[in-house]
């Protein structure tokens, strides 16, 4: 039986898809004229989304073969060592990748605002690739347990029922028909397997609630697609805010950055867009300028319920002219 990719591969699995000094230069050019959204497009669809396909793929092919028939025990074990191998080399492919283009993306956003001090301007790129790999690393381990989980689990099974049929007195047609049976009850049993290999919802993710551990399964296309964007959003946020405080400006102002459509903007972001202030719509970055203008600070609005600047929100700060900041007594000149 074909097992999977050779292991002896698995390292330069992903090769192909990393990007290159031209890639990089292509990439740079978009962001330097401006053109972001289709930088990062290009970035997900060309340069993550392809790679993501083919981890998916090596994935569901080696759950689709645990539950086709009993497999050897050096089988077994090599469809766990490659899910092991593989999501190695796709965490490192993944960081390698986001890693280039968060520098050259940075690199815009801290000209364009002036954000000259190397040891602000590290621990902004710090907080991003942190933040990014935590997730990548954290839900593609979950994904690799799952995986691993499933295929022990689903032969274990197997290899228990073959047994109690090949005991059995029973003739092959309907030794036949039983496994059918339990081939049936595997898919009633083992739901989120069998999803998994039928629709592709192979990423995993734990969350812990106070009702106990949250399980979700999403395609892994979907899931990178949201946080790689949120992850080089955030590069933004935390650029114009840090530069804003720098300055002495008390409110940045809220505005669309991701054109990308989405079904509904969260109702806090609606509730954020639509008080204005001047025309503007704002966010404080200090309680008292908060009050005054009667709006939010950039904190209420991440840890408000529905969560602004979390993982669908399309929305960035821009920081205000002096003329603006005066007229609204947002600025402090010291």
């Amino acid at each position: 039986m074909n097992i999977m990719v050779n292991a002896n591969k698995i390292p330069y699995f992903f090769d192909e898809n990393k990007l290159t000094d031209e890639d990089l230069k292509i990439l740079s050019s978009l962001i330097s004229n401006n053109n972001y959204n289709e930088a990062l497009d290009i970035f997900i669809n060309d340069y993550i989304l392809p790679a993501s396909y083919n981890y998916s793929d090596e994935l569901i092919s080696e759950l689709y073969l645990s539950i086709e028939d009993q497999l050897s025990i050096n089988e077994t074990n090599k469809l766990t060592r490659n899910t092991t191998l593989l999501t190695i080399s796709f965490i490192s492919f993944l960081s390698y990748n986001f890693k280039l283009f968060s520098n050259i993306y940075s690199y815009d956003i801290f000209n364009k605002n002036s954000l000259k001090n190397y040891d602000v301007q590290k621990s902004i790129m710090k907080k991003s690739l942190s933040t990014f790999n935590e997730l990548i690393q954290g839900s593609l381990q979950n994904t690799q347990s799952f995986v691993v989980n499933g295929i022990r689990s689903i032969q274990k099974e197997i290899i228990t029922n073959n047994y109690i049929l090949n005991k059995s007195d029973l003739s092959q047609s309907e030794i036949l028909r039983q496994k059918n049976i339990f081939k049936k009850g595997l898919r009633k049993k083992y739901p989120y397997l069998y999803n998994a290999i039928d629709n592709g919802n192979v990423l995993t993710t734990k969350n812990y609630t106070e009702s106990g551990e949250l399980i979700r399964h999403y395609k892994l296309e979907y899931y990178l697609d949201l946080f790689i964007r949120k992850s080089i959003m955030d590069i933004d946020r935390d650029t114009v805010e840090t530069v804003a405080i720098l300055n002495n400006e008390r409110v940045v102002e809220y505005y669309l950055f991701d054109i990308r459509n989405v079904k509904k903007d969260r109702e806090i972001c609606k509730k954020i867009l639509s008080n204005k202030v001047n025309g503007k719509s704002l966010l404080a970055l200090d309680t008292d300028i908060a009050k005054k203008l009667n709006i939010m600070t950039i904190t209420e609005a991440k840890t408000t319920p529905d969560f602004a600047m979390g993982p669908y929100c399309r929305h960035s700060f821009k920081r205000l002219d002096k003329s603006f900041l005066n007229e609204i007594g947002a600025i402090n000149d010291n």
